[in-house]
């Protein structure tokens, strides 16, 4: 069993609970919040070793909540994986603009889920920030998992832009830390 703590920050209370749920079963202790205001209050007194968050939240969106996480030096060091139904590329950029590691979009699998945290946990353990030389094989990987996920919800017949794609599997590389933000340009 782990002694790492996962919170989760969501106000629909199925997402909620199967998120815990996926949580629990990878062995590690979890915490629910179904609102943002006492969210806030919570990852200061506990110090989550990783937030799940969702951005629409009744009250403070979940950009807010991570804007102050990334801006209190005591909360800096919290990742932060954000599970949400807003899915275009401007929903994305902003939410890793906003110090997300990782942005998925609803709905979410449990391997996708557990993977993502295992990711970023062994990587804060390790200290671990840089993989470039693992890039092309990681946006091959994203590039199918976002083909494969994006067509299952598209109408008969209508296909994606591969530049969507593209652009789709280089924001989920910014946000697992393996290219820059700032690097954009050379991508």
């Amino acid at each position: 069993m782990s002694n790492k703590t996962v919170l989760i920050i969501e106000d629909e209370g199925d997402a909620a609970e199967l998120f815990a749920e996926m949580m629990r079963v990878s062995g590690f202790r979890v915490l629910k919040v179904s609102n943002s205001a006492p969210a806030i209050d919570l990852i200061a007194t506990e110090k989550p070793d990783l937030i799940i968050l969702d951005i629409m939240m009744p009250g403070i969106s979940g950009l807010d909540i991570l804007h102050h996480v990334y801006h209190d030096p005591s909360l800096t060091n919290i990742p932060v994986v954000v599970v949400s139904a807003k899915g275009t590329p401007a929903d994305i950029k902003r939410g890793l603009e906003a110090g997300a590691k990782i942005y998925l979009t609803k709905p979410v699998g449990f391997q996708e889920l557990k993977e993502a945290v295992t990711r970023i946990l062994g990587e804060v353990s390790r200290g671990e920030r840089n993989a470039s030389s693992k890039l092309l094989p990681l946006v091959y990987e994203e590039l199918r998992r976002l083909a494969r996920a994006r067509m299952a919800h598209l109408p008969a017949g209508q296909t994606l832009q591969p530049t969507a794609l593209v652009h789709n599997a280089y924001l989920r590389l910014v946000s697992d830390e393996q290219v820059a933000w700032k690097d954009r340009g050379h991508f």
